[in-house]
């Protein structure tokens, strides 16, 4: 909703999550099917550009098997279970996590697994060198050394990229901090892209 007031947006549920229709147990998802779901739909509604944002997936903890957790506890309450991994907990409104956990829980036991198998195994680090869009990184400076390092190390290899700090937060900035991420956004996006 706040980038909305200067920005037609379009939240896309990825195939088999949300309300997007669900593959078939045993399906495989690849990068690429992703990929054309999202540049199909551009394509189906007459986009020729946009500017993509994304959150990574958050990780499980206490189970050294996320398919293995998934199975046993299922997408609701794997997701309040790994809550940490995916917000700082202490910055997040009330009943913030219980909302989370209802999203997600809308994502099949299987397709939450198949993509977990998918994004493990890839690794898209040597690609990062190739993007030439302007691409803005956000952080919260109270998250894990490894996951600064991990950003650091994104900003260093994409050549147009930038990396902004949010002060006092951790992780899941888009849940817990959102007019500071929309903010940094629109100031990015108006350097480069500035609007008549």
């Amino acid at each position: 909703p706040l980038l909305g007031r200067h920005y037609r947006v379009l939240r896309m549920d990825a195939r088999g999550y949300g309300y997007s229709s669900k593959p078939e147990p045993g399906a495989t998802l690849t990068v690429e099917s992703l990929a054309g779901d999202a540049l199909g739909l551009m394509d189906h509604l007459g986009i020729d550009q946009a500017h993509w944002v994304g959150e990574s997936t958050g990780g499980a903890v206490g189970e050294a098997d996320q398919a293995a957790a998934l199975e046993k506890f299922g997408v609701a309450e794997w997701c309040r279970m790994t809550l940490a991994n995916r917000m700082d907990i202490a910055s997040a409104a009330p009943g913030l996590g219980e909302w989370v956990a209802d999203q997600m829980a809308r994502t099949p036991v299987h397709i939450a697994i198949a993509a977990f198998k998918l994004f493990s195994k890839i690794d898209l680090f040597p690609l990062l060198r190739q993007v030439q869009a302007p691409v803005l990184l956000i952080c919260g400076d109270k998250c894990t050394e490894s996951r600064k390092k991990i950003m650091t190390e994104m900003r260093d290899t994409i050549p147009t990229a930038r990396l902004v700090y949010l002060d006092g937060f951790d992780y899941g900035l888009h849940y817990v901090a959102p007019d500071k991420v929309v903010a940094e956004v629109r100031q990015f996006l108006h350097a480069f892209f500035p609007q008549p």
